[in-house]
């Protein structure tokens, strides 16, 4: 009975200290909020900075993929006209339906 008795006290003087340390400390500021309505908004044929940057970091994302791609497909079309040549393809008629 009496540990029983200690673990609870023990547990209500913990429980105690902390909610005073941390009713103690000071407020946090609500911040405030302001809505400018009118104010300097771009025009028509201008882009927010906001959609800039995205459209920026998106073309940098995807540019190297489509150099990847393009060099790619540009080496094949090299090496498939090579073997056209090496074959004598160029020299026959063309299939005409």
């Amino acid at each position: 009975m009496k540990k029983c008795f200690n673990k609870k006290l023990f547990f209500i003087s913990i429980f105690l200290f902390l909610f005073f340390v941390g009713s103690a400390q000071d407020p946090l500021p609500i911040p405030e909020i302001s809505i400018n309505i009118g104010g300097n908004v771009p025009g028509p044929n201008t882009l927010m900075p906001t959609l800039e940057i995205l459209l920026l970091l998106s073309v940098l994302t995807l540019a190297p993929s489509f150099i990847m791609m393009f060099t790619s497909f540009m080496r094949i079309i090299i090496v498939l006209s090579f073997l056209r040549t090496a074959m004598g393809s160029r020299q026959a008629l063309p299939i005409r339906y």
